[in-house]
């Protein structure tokens, strides 16, 4: 005997919300069409650049996939293991040694990761059309595409942030123990991939709680948030143990010592360092003295109190001159933070002869043009949402506060590259790029639009208020 109810109730209220959303916002109508812009502009450069990128780096997340491949062994004392198991588990199911699955799946994440940027922008302003507007410069990025397509962790750390992102604008619409939860998640894949990022939820939960201390909910979240932050930093302490264990390196990555060598000599302060370290200030100028600024030559000097425990007289060395020098090492950060903002170069640039051309050196010559303009506001811009966020006497808005998180993750970012990065800037910008054009390019469409709104609105007034006036008697 029949219920009378629905065979498919589930599918019935999906297509009643797509009916609804077709006559209301278009949420996946636009949605669709950046979906279409993503992958068309996305295939281009695929087709256009016909193999994926290499490297020095790439030999050594394919040795650690190899190595995870082969042993089980996912601690590394050179690179984290996020990257090197995407390539792993890419290889057991397209084949060993498929670099091409695995730039076509990276790719497939850019993709998504505009998807979930527009998803993010759906829930934060609910105007499809605005969200998709703003998420376009994401959409169609093809310098952002050039360190997607090589075998380099730029591509899947992009995607992870994109998945933050997503995840901190889902927490603040619908906050609770669960969307926290999906924070942490993101967060740690994160920085199991890029290190750079494993300080991020000291300041990020800060911010989060305070937020919920103001919605009246620190109560019930600050538990949830104390077992997080155990979670992800007793899983980086476990990983530096079993690195002790393994590798003999003490350590996350022995790189950080490279990359601080790599900045003082960036900066000429090599000669500042404290007497017990003479004999390395001696073989460091001998390198910068000669016009050579990189560290990994004076790595490779036959120096073998330098090799003990990977590079660490190297890390004491320069960290001994920053503390000492901290004003000056700021000071020399300056040019180097506009050059982190404004250097548009490509890893794979577009061939001027290859298949779609002609629309890609269009789109690109728009984005470097876009982005070479905007970006230097990002410092402006985001200590203004941020300000804006954390002010007490503001009322609850979800777009103040996801903009505000958004120029906490790009601020985060970016001071990383500057203090911490002496090469590359374009690259190792590349992740966190979309986050910077959200909060300048999402500014000034949102500014407009005010503008535009405020203009309408008097226009309007000043028409009705004639329309109303009495008119002039004719004259007798």
């Amino acid at each position: 005997m029949g219920t009378g109810l629905p065979r498919h109730p589930r599918r019935q209220k999906v297509m009643a919300w797509m009916a609804r959303d077709w006559r209301g916002p278009r949420y996946l109508a636009w949605g669709a069409a950046v979906l279409a812009l993503t992958s068309l502009v996305t295939i281009g450069y695929y087709a256009n650049a016909a193999h994926p990128g290499i490297d020095p780096d790439t030999a050594a997340y394919l040795g650690q996939a190899s190595a995870i491949l082969d042993s089980g062994h996912f601690v590394d004392p050179t690179r984290l293991p996020g990257y090197p198991t995407f390539i792993a588990l890419l290889f057991l199911a397209t084949g060993r040694g498929n670099l091409d699955a695995v730039s076509i799946a990276q790719g497939i994440l850019y993709v998504l990761a505009a998807l979930e940027f527009y998803a993010a922008l759906c829930l934060m302003l609910r105007r499809a059309w605005v969200s998709a507007l703003i998420v376009a410069p994401i959409a169609a990025n093809t310098h952002l595409l050039s360190y997607v397509r090589p075998i380099l962790s730029e591509g899947l750390a992009l995607f992870l942030l994109a998945s933050l992102a997503l995840a901190l604008v889902v927490f603040l619409r619908w906050p609770g123990a669960r969307t926290f939860w999906g924070v942490t998640v993101a967060l740690l894949a994160l920085f199991l991939t890029r290190p750079e990022w494993m300080y991020l939820p000291l300041p990020l939960f800060l911010c989060l709680l305070m937020l919920a201390w103001r919605r009246g909910q620190l109560r019930r979240l600050l538990p949830t948030a104390i077992l997080a932050l155990g979670l992800l930093y007793g899983t980086l302490g476990g990983y530096v143990i079993l690195n002790r264990v393994q590798n003999s390196c003490t350590c996350v990555t022995y790189i950080s010592n490279v990359n601080l060598l790599g900045k003082v000599m960036q900066y000429r302060m090599e000669r500042e360092a404290p007497p017990q370290y003479a004999t390395m200030t001696h073989l460091v100028s001998v390198h910068v003295e000669r016009g050579d600024a990189d560290p990994w030559n004076v790595i490779r000097e036959d120096y073998p109190p330098l090799h003990r425990d990977y590079f660490a007289l190297a890390g004491e060395y320069s960290a001994a001159i920053i503390r000492e020098h901290p004003v000056e090492f700021v000071a020399k950060s300056g040019p180097v933070a506009a050059a982190a903002l404004t250097t548009v170069n490509p890893f794979i640039p577009i061939a001027p002869h290859g298949p779609f051309a002609t629309p890609l050196l269009a789109i690109n010559a728009a984005i470097t043009t876009l982005m070479r303009k905007l970006l230097p506001f990002f410092p402006l811009l985001g200590a203004g949402w941020l300000l804006w966020m954390l002010w007490w006497r503001r009322k609850p808005s979800v777009l103040a506060e996801a903009m505000g998180l958004f120029a906490l993750l790009g601020g985060y970012g970016l001071l990383l590259t500057i203090f911490g990065g002496y090469v590359y800037y374009a690259r190792l910008r590349a992740p966190y790029t979309p986050l910077l054009l959200i909060v300048v390019w999402g500014s000034a469409v949102l500014a407009a639009l005010w503008l535009g709104g405020r203009a309408l609105a008097w226009w309007r007034a000043r028409h009705a208020d004639a329309s109303v006036r009495p008119g002039k008697q004719p004259a007798l």
